[in-house]
């Protein structure tokens, strides 16, 4: 992942997925967890793609929560700090191609949550249960 072409607001949700697995007592830094970072900011950019790709973002938030509250916790002496999982490495990666694609010199939010779309990982699944596809978001960002 590279820092550097990520937006502020991007930066930030990586670091609000970070607070979220500790608070959650996970090993583990997944797509969910980005996802719900994401979405916490209410007022945000993401859950206004949501919205305008027909669904209700809290609907999302309410399934990502349910789907992380399942997910392994550790506590006690075994418990260190959160490692970033695969899966968000493969979001990140689709999200700068994403953004390279549309002519953007940086990551922003919108490409983060098209490629939480778009991935093969629990979030793509939540968001597939739940209602926008890659393809309503892409146009929600249009």
């Amino acid at each position: 992942m590279n820092f550097d072409i990520m937006t502020g607001k991007v930066r930030s949700a990586l670091q609000q997925a970070q607070a979220l697995a500790a608070r959650y007592d996970h090993q583990t830094i997944t797509d969910l967890h980005l996802l719900a970072a994401l979405l916490e900011d209410t007022q945000g950019l993401a859950p206004s793609l949501i919205r305008n790709a027909g669904t209700d973002p809290q609907t999302v938030m309410t399934r990502t929560a349910e789907k992380i509250s399942g997910l392994p916790k550790v506590t006690g002496s075994g418990a260190g700090q959160a490692q970033v999982e695969r899966s968000v490495v493969k979001v990140m990666d689709l999200a700068e191609r994403l953004a390279k694609k549309a002519g953007d010199s940086v990551i922003t939010i919108e490409r983060v949550l098209q490629a939480l779309a778009a991935a093969d990982g629990a979030a793509s699944k939540v968001l597939q249960e739940t209602g926008p596809s890659a393809q309503d978001l892409e146009q929600a960002i249009q």
